[in-house]
Order: C-alpha cells, then structure tokens, then sequence
C-alpha cells in the first residue's frame, strides 16, 4: 500500500513536471516571438 501511494505521487510529479516544461518553452517561445518584433 506504502509502495502504492510512493508510485502514484511519482507520476503526479513527473506529469506536473512535464507541464511545468511545457509550459516553460511556450513562454521562452513567445518571449523570442515578441522579441523579434520589436
């Protein structure tokens, strides 16, 4: 059960990572995007 809860916190981590990621580059995009503009 200790190993069950162990894993599912692991996976919500690594998905709230992946957003965290995602949504990082989306910003570094647009910043670059709003940069060339100018």
């Amino acid at each position: 059960m200790i190993f069950y809860s162990y894993f599912v916190i692991i996976i919500s981590l690594k998905f709230l990572l992946n957003r965290v990621v995602m949504i990082w580059q989306l910003n570094k995009r647009l910043l670059r995007a709003q940069l060339l503009m100018k």
